[in-house]
């Protein structure tokens, strides 16, 4: 158990990896259908171990991987984002003093003041310890589902898609939003949504809904107050709407290019424009947007790796 799951890649333990990872539930609450890909789903370590594993076989013969078609899948872990996330914000979980290289963090990404909650610092929002659920499944609200169904031809065009939709209006017409990390003050209730990019862009849509992007999706769910049955972690449990940010990690490159990936416009465009927030989440109505995009940041590899050092281990200096 002592043993390091890949001393580069995710230099930790399988437990210490276990306590990060979120939990999943399959409760279905009031006995409700559910349409399909609703349920949490959960990694599990071994998808980590089975990356570090492969890239153990490149290790042990180099020479047989040149060619980009036979390493990619043996070197996947160079740029996989669940393993460059769990190195990255383990590191900051298990630091000496975490609350100071939180805070480090979160000041480089949203400004020395905390934008919720009325905090005087990122210590006091952060705490000294906070939780970090890796792969936290976030449901759908219910909202979002009634408005689809109302507007689903204004948002969808095949016709097999459209025959798809659940009789039961109770059902969700999207699945679980599983958030790359979230961090917890598990005793104030302030909390930051990662969404984490190595070298793939945002995705564009959901099974019905061709026009939802990811970013908007997980702003969507991050103002959405928990649901007691859905979360058996107690730190997502006690997460606050009203107090949690959404932050963007990728690398720097793609931020001083923003215009070269797709996140790089609608992040952007969120923090500066409300009504586009308004725009692309409709259903919500009686929401303050321009407090919401003050609760949007943009951060990267590289800034984690300045702020703790070896955090990020595969980076040049």
């Amino acid at each position: 158990m002592d043993k390091l799951i890949e001393p580069t890649y995710l230099p930790f333990r399988e437990d210490q990896l276990e306590e990060c990872l979120a939990k999943s539930s399959s409760a279905r609450p009031n006995g409700a259908n559910r349409s399909e890909d609703t349920e949490p789903g959960r990694i599990g370590v071994g998808y980590y171990k089975k990356s570090a594993r492969s890239f153990r076989e490149y290790i042990a013969s180099p020479d047989s991987y040149r060619s980009i078609g036979k390493s990619k899948a043996p070197r996947q872990i160079e740029k996989d984002e669940r393993l460059w996330t769990a190195a990255t914000l383990m590191a900051f979980r298990y630091s000496s003093s975490p609350g100071e290289v939180w805070s480090e963090l979160l000041g480089r990404c949203f400004g020395a003041v905390p934008p919720v909650g009325g905090f005087a610092t990122w210590s006091d929002a952060i705490g000294e310890n906070p939780a970090l659920l890796l792969e936290a499944p976030l449901p759908s609200p219910h909202s979002y589902s009634y408005w689809l169904r109302d507007h689903l031809r204004e948002r969808q065009l095949i016709p097999y898609v459209i025959d798809a939709v659940p009789e039961n209006r109770e059902a969700k017409l999207e699945g679980f939003t599983h958030a790359d990390a979230i961090v917890v003050n598990q005793s104030n209730g302030f909390a930051v949504v990662f969404e984490s990019k190595v070298l793939s862009d945002i995705s564009t849509e959901i099974t019905f809904d061709c026009m939802r992007n990811q970013i908007a999706r997980i702003i969507d769910v991050m103002l959405e107050p928990p649901e007691a049955q859905e979360h058996p972690s107690d730190a997502l449990s006690r997460r606050k709407p009203e107090l949690t940010c959404f932050t963007l990690l990728t690398p720097r490159m793609f931020q001083t290019h923003p215009w070269s990936r797709l996140y790089g416009h609608v992040i952007r465009e969120y923090q500066q424009q409300p009504e586009a927030l308004a725009r692309d989440l409709p259903h919500r109505q009686r929401t303050e947007w321009k407090s919401v995009c003050e609760r949007l940041g943009w951060i990267t590899w590289e800034d984690c790796n300045e702020v703790l050092p070896g955090s990020c281990g595969w980076l040049k200096a």
